[in-house]
Order: structure tokens, then C-alpha cells, then sequence
């Protein structure tokens, strides 16, 4: 059984409780699995079709999307709100989404969804694998975006969430979390041979990968830090530009975008 995401912004928590951390959000139009009721019937545990996450979700925000829906969605084109906050309205109701939302079933007027009919007037575009500086520009439109654990848009966003939701938006669908995030693409050897748009990865005192950046060059870095910021970086890792200390140990970058 599937679901599609007809909210915005719906937490994502690792228990089935409210009292359990978030690790990330469903933005709308995500479309996930159910997995599992709770025993409670209050929760369901979903796994994520893009990024195959799994988290547990109130299972009074959950809109049924049949397989057939599922496999249909897959054929039309992937088209995404670009405004920070759009809207989509009825007769009745007018209600935000963010940026890098999913329009499903939209005919550049109407979004069609569980039998409703939504008009969104906002900027949209069709995904596509982007330049570099398309890359860099949407990074930008994040800075000063208040960090939040498993946050993925401008109301609030982790270092991950971040990374994951720009290149979302520039056609290229990675995994969610950093250590997940740290298996893909091809190894850069040297910070010397990094360029733009290459993921750094930075790991805490155990070797674990807690942290990631997009390098603009290979001497600065976009990434979420209290608040989505511009840093130094060298081969030893973050030089915080508030402190000059370092903030983040580097522990390897990696290359998403060839060529």
C-alpha cells in the first residue's frame, strides 16, 4: 500500500511517538510505502520512494495513493515548485508548500490529487540534471536558514536536508542522511583537486559521518551549522568564520556531478 504526501512539512520521526526526534520531513507530493501500523494504530511506518528513508509518521496525515497511481506518476514529468512558499488552493482552502515540492499530475494550471483539484500559479520547472552554478545558486537561496534536525526546507533545514534538497532540485536524487549521503558518487583524493558542487564530509571523535557541506571551491563551503553558512575549509576541515576555529574534522569528499 503507498501513500502520497498532501501536507507539507509532515514529520518524520524515528519511533512511534510524538516524543521521538524527527529525522526528516515529507515535502509535498513524496510518496512513500507503508511499511507498518503501530500497535496502537496511531503511527505508520513508511519507507520513502525517492531515498528509500525509513521514519514513522501520524498516521492521521496519511492520504492513500493507490499502485496504480504509483506507476502512472512514474511516467509523467517531474515538475517542483521553485518558491520558497507557494500556494495551492480550491474553492474552499489555500494552503503552502515549499520549495522543491512535488506537483503530481500537473498540467501547468491544476495539481490532481486523491480526486482534488489544486491550482498553483507559482514558478515551477521540470527536473533535469543542472549546471554547477545553478547547483551553487540554489545553495545560496538557503543562507541564513535556521538549522533543524531533520528539517528539509527554508522554514528550517540540517546539513543533509540541505545537500539533499538542492540537488533534489537540480535533477540529482541522493540519500538523506550524511553517512548515507558519504557512499555515493567517486572519491576526490585531495581537497586540492576538489571543485564546485563536490560533497565534503566531515566525522566526529568515533569515525562516524556527521556532517556534510557543498563546496563552492576548494577553500569554501555552503553547509548548515546553527544556521545555513558560508565557512573556509582546508585539508584539516571547517574554519568557523565567526570563531577562526575549526569547527568540523574533514574525513573525505566526494564527487556527485562528472565531468
Amino acid at each position: 500500500m503507498f501513500g502520497i504526501c498532501s501536507f507539507n512539512l509532515v514529520a518524520i520521526r524515528s519511533e512511534a511517538t510524538d516524543r521521538s526526534e524527527m529525522v526528516t520531513q515529507l515535502l509535498f507530493g513524496d510518496v512513500y510505502e507503508l511499511l507498518e501500523e503501530s500497535e496502537n494504530g496511531k503511527w505508520l511506518k513508511i519507507r520513502i520512494l525517492e531515498d528509500e528513508y525509513v521514519g514513522w509518521m501520524d498516521k492521521k496525515l496519511f492520504t492513500a495513493f493507490s499502485a496504480q497511481e504509483a506507476e502512472k506518476l512514474k511516467s509523467e514529468p517531474e515538475i517542483i515548485s521553485l518558491d520558497t512558499v507557494g500556494f495551492l488552493t480550491t474553492e474552499k482552502i489555500s494552503f503552502p508548500i515549499f520549495f522543491g515540492s512535488y506537483l503530481p499530475f500537473y498540467d501547468g494550471t491544476y495539481v490532481y490529487l486523491s480526486n482534488s483539484r489544486l491550482s498553483f500559479n507559482g514558478k515551477t520547472k521540470q527536473l533535469k540534471e543542472n549546471l554547477e552554478q545553478t547547483i551553487l545558486h540554489t545553495a545560496h537561496s538557503f543562507l541564513h536558514t535556521p538549522y533543524l534536525w531533520g528539517g528539509k526546507s527554508h522554514a528550517g533545514i540540517d546539513c543533509s536536508g540541505l545537500v539533499q534538497i538542492v540537488f533534489r532540485s537540480n535533477g540529482h536524487k541522493l540519500k538523506r542522511d550524511a553517512y548515507q549521503q558519504a557512499s555515493m558518487g567517486s572519491p576526490v583524493e585531495h581537497i586540492e583537486k576538489a571543485k564546485s558542487c563536490d560533497l565534503a564530509f566531515f566525522s566526529n571523535d568515533a569515525g562516524r559521518v556527521t556532517h556534510v557541506g557543498i563546496l563552492l571551491d576548494n577553500a569554501t563551503i555552503i553547509h548548515a551549522h546553527g544556521k545555513v553558512r558560508v565557512d573556509k575549509i582546508d585539508a584539516l576541515g571547517i574554519i568557523n568564520g565567526d570563531t577562526g576555529l575549526y569547527s568540523h574534522k574533514l574525513s573525505g569528499i566526494r564527487r556527485i556531478i562528472d565531468g
